[in-house]
């Protein structure tokens, strides 16, 4: 199965977020065991029933709750339970260093890639700073990459590559479109 960028980065949320929860979290045994519960579930790919125990524990205490929140809306969206996923994922986005990408993510994982296109589309007609901008290019190409949507990946590589022109992330970008092409030209 074949491993989505955006995917990846969801998932690298959750860790940070389940590792700042570990430490800041009472330590009590009811809580370490709910958790303890949770995790096995998952480990087991039984990700409604450690959604409903990561909800147990995200009703005990508000701070585990925010840190709880971006957990909860991948494993709902993995499950494709929608309205779970984004509920959860509106309040995962308020402590994201950027909500609209990380809402983005949250569509395309629920497969609605035109709602995730749309967002980003959005954010890239705004001035952002080369960073974002790269990476919300590169997220935009990923979602028509997996589409198999090549000529638009392609053409949003491009378009950074352009923007970017002259900035720091100049040469990032040209590596992506080099390494968009040497994938997918050999094709």
């Amino acid at each position: 199965m074949k491993i989505r960028f955006r995917y990846i980065f969801l998932l690298a949320m959750g860790a940070m977020a389940l590792g700042a929860q570990a430490e800041k979290s009472s330590h009590d045994s009811s809580t370490l065991e709910l958790k303890q519960r949770a995790l096995t579930f998952e480990q087991k790919g039984e990700r409604l029933q450690a959604a409903e125990i990561y909800e147990q524990l995200a009703e005990k205490d508000e701070s585990s709750r925010k840190v709880l929140a971006n957990r909860l809306a991948v494993l709902y969206a993995q499950e494709g339970c929608s309205d779970k996923s984004l509920q959860w994922a509106s309040i995962a986005a308020e402590m994201n260093p950027d909500p609209q990408a990380y809402m983005a993510g949250i569509h395309s994982m629920l497969g609605d890639d035109s709602s995730a296109i749309q967002i980003l589309k959005q954010e890239l007609s705004k001035k952002n700073q080369p960073m974002r901008t790269l990476v919300l290019h590169r997220q935009l190409a990923s979602i028509y990459e997996d589409r198999h949507d090549l000529k638009n990946a392609r053409l949003t590589l491009q378009s950074a590559t352009g923007v970017l022109k002259g900035t720091s992330m100049e040469s990032e970008a040209e590596k992506l479109l080099k390494a968009f092409r040497n994938k997918h030209d050999q094709e």
